[in-house]
């Protein structure tokens, strides 16, 4: 029984090696990703005033789209990070 669980432990540490290398890479591009998502709607909200001001309300619907789509793509991102942490942690608690 020793045995088959330190067989266990050996061909579980390599998937959790590499599951916190993708945690740790998906945080660092999340908190890129975060100032570069603030610097984007400051153009937005810029952009939609002035599309605002000239009345070219199809022009508001694309730009708003465009907005809506990218929001999604962020949070698709901030999800896979945190399904990423959560499986590290539970492979690091069947590991240990």
């Amino acid at each position: 029984m020793m045995a088959l669980k330190l067989l266990l432990r050996l061909i579980l540490f390599p998937v959790w090696l590499i599951l916190t290398f993708l945690t740790v890479f998906a945080s660092l591009i999340s908190k890129v990703g975060n100032l570069v998502m603030g610097l984007f709607y400051l153009y937005i909200l810029i952009v939609a005033c002035i599309i605002i001001a000239e009345h070219a309300w199809m022009q508001l619907a694309i730009v708003m789209g465009i907005s809506f789509a990218v929001f999604l793509v962020h949070f698709g991102a901030l999800a896979a990070f945190e399904m990423f942490a959560s499986a590290k942690d539970k492979l690091l608690d069947v590991i240990a």
